[in-house]
C-alpha cells in the first residue's frame, strides 16, 4: 500500500491543510505507529489500522472544530477503493466504521475499530504542551497502559518541538527566543543526515555560543552536509582548538600530537573541499567505498596541518577524525580498493576505539564516548534509506521533489527511530 506512488500522490493533493501541522502527514505516521504497537497486543487487523491512519484526517477543511471530516473521509475512501484500497469487504466495512466515527469520542466493541480510535487519541499531545491522552477516552487495555501513554506522549511532544524549531529557521526575525542544547539536539538528530547541519546552523542565533558548540559536537558525527555548509561553518567555528567539541581525553590526545600532523581524506569528484580528515589512512580510504559516500574517481588526499590550526580531534566514530580548515594537501593518489569492507565498518570502529583507549591508557573514557551512538546512527540511516526507497514519489509542479523534506518518509523514519 504505502509504496503505491499514486496513493501517496492522491493523499497529498487531497489534503488541503498544512502538510506538516497537527493533522498532517506526521500525525498520520504516529497514528500508524501507535496502531501497530497496539495491534500487537489487541489482535486488531493491521491492514485496516494502516489505511485508517492515512485516511482518517485527509478530508479535513481546517484544523479546528470540523465534526464532518470523518464522514467526508469515509466517502472519499469509498470513492477511491477500487484503485487504491486493497481490502476485502469485511475489512473495508471496518475501515469505513473507524473513519466515519473517529470524531465521536465514543467507544467501540470491535477491537480493530477501537484500536484505530485509540491510536489517534494517543497522539493528542501534539496539540499543546500540557495536553495528555485521557485513559477514560481510550477503549483498549493496551492503550490505557501508562507505558503506552508515555511512549505516545513523548513522540507527540518531540514532533511539536521539532516543528517549532523548523518554524524558527523559516524566519523568526528578532523574536527573543532562547533554545538550549537539550532542546535542539534530539530534534536535529531526527533530521535526515543531509539536513542536520543546515538545521543546526539555522537555530544558532537562538542559542548561547558555547551551548551551540556543544550541540554541534553532539550531532557532528551524524551530519552528511558538513561540506555543503563549509562556508557558513568557517564563519562560526574558531580557528583554534575548540574544547566544546572535544572530551577531556580528546583534548589530551590532541595536545600530544606533533606540531605538524599528517592527515588523510578519501574524496570523490563531489566532496573535495571538506574539513573532516583522519589520522588513519585506512579509514580515510574506506569511507569513499561506503554506499552513502560513493562517487566518481575516488582518491586519497594526504595533507599536513599545524597542530594549532586543528579545531577538534574526535575519537567517537573510530576514524580518528581531525577537523580543520587549514590542511595543506601534499599528495593525491587513486583509491583502487578498500582496505576493509562496509560490512565490517562497525566492527572496525569498535576495534579502533579499543586501540585508541589503550594508547591513552583510558579505555573506559574512550568507550564512554560512543556509548549508544554508532549503532543508533547506523540503524536510523538504514531505516531512512529503506523508507526513502519505498516512499519516493514524483513531485507536482511547485512542490519539493519527492517526499524528502517535510515528508511522509521522513516522519515515518522519525517515529520508527524514536520508537
Amino acid at each position: 500500500m504505502f509504496s503505491n506512488e499514486k496513493f501517496i500522490d492522491l493523499l497529498r493533493v487531497t489534503f488541503i491543510l498544512d502538510w506538516d501541522w497537527i493533522h498532517g502527514a506526521s500525525h498520520w505516521a504516529r497514528v500508524r505507529d501507535n496502531g501497530r504497537k497496539l495491534a500487537a497486543e489487541t489482535g486488531a487487523n493491521v491492514r485496516v489500522v494502516d489505511y485508517f491512519a492515512f485516511l482518517h484526517d485527509v478530508c479535513r477543511q481546517h484544523d479546528g472544530h470540523d465534526p464532518e471530516h470523518g464522514p467526508r473521509a469515509a466517502q472519499f475512501a469509498r470513492a477511491i477503493r477500487a484503485e487504491h484500497i486493497d481490502l476485502g469487504d469485511a475489512e473495508f466495512n471496518l475501515l469505513i466504521e473507524a473513519i466515519k466515527g473517529h470524531t465521536s469520542g465514543s467507544m467501540h466493541d470491535d477491537v480493530t475499530v477501537a484500536t484505530c480510535w485509540d491510536a489517534d487519541r494517543l497522539d493528542i499531545g501534539r496539540v499543546g504542551q500540557h495536553v495528555t491522552p485521557d485513559p477514560s477516552y481510550l477503549s483498549t487495555p493496551a492503550a490505557k497502559r501508562p507505558e503506552m501513554i508515555a511512549h505516545a506522549l513523548a513522540r507527540s511532544r518531540l514532533w511539536r518541538q521539532r516543528y517549532s524549531i523548523r518554524q524558527l529557521t523559516r524566519g523568526a526575525g528578532d523574536t527573543p527566543i532562547h533554545l538550549t542544547h537539550k532542546d535542539v539536539v534530539p530534534i536535529v538528530n531526527c533530521e535526515h543526515p543531509r539536513q542536520r547541519m543546515t538545521l543546526l546552523l539555522g537555530v544558532r542565533k537562538f542559542m548561547a555560543g558555547a551551548d551551540w558548540l556543544r550541540a554541534l559536537s553532539d550531532v557532528w558525527g551524524g551530519c552528511d552536509d558538513i561540506t555543503a555548509n563549509r562556508e557558513a561553518l568557517s564563519r562560526v567555528l574558531p580557528k583554534r582548538a575548540c574544547p566544546e567539541m572535544m572530551t577531556e581525553v580528546e583534548q589530551q590526545v590532541l595536545a600530544e600530537l606533533p606540531e605538524v600532523v599528517e592527515v588523510f581524506r578519501g574524496v570523490t569528484s563531489g566532496n573535495t573541499s571538506g574539513l573532516c580528515w583522519s589520522l588513519d589512512r585506512r579509514w580515510a580510504a574506506m569511507i569513499v567505498s561506503m554506499l552513502r559516500y560513493r562517487g566518481d574517481a575516488p582518491r586519497l588526499l594526504t595533507a599536513r596541518v599545524p597542530r594549532d590550526k586543528i579545531i577538534a580531534l574526535r575519537l567517537d566514530a573510530g576514524e580518528q577524525e581531525i577537523v580543520t580548515f587549514d590542511a595543506e594537501v601534499i599528495n593525491v593518489a587513486p583509491i583502487t580498493s578498500s582496505p576493509f569492507s562496509e560490512a565490517s565498518y562497525m566492527g572496525q570502529g569498535l576495534a579502533l576505539r579499543q586501540q585508541e583507549a589503550r594508547a591513552v591508557r583510558n579505555r573506559a573514557a574512550i568507550d564512554a564516548l560512543l556509548q549508544g551512538r554508532i549503532l543508533p546512527l547506523a540503524e536510523v540511516d538504514q531505516r531512512m534509506t529503506n523508507l526513502r526507497a519505498k516512499m519516493r514519489v514524483s513531485a507536482e509542479p511547485g512542490k519539493p521533489t519527492g517526499l524528502l523534506s517535510h515528508s511522509l518518509a521522513d516522519v515515518m523514519m522519525l517515529q520508527t527511530a524514536q520508537g
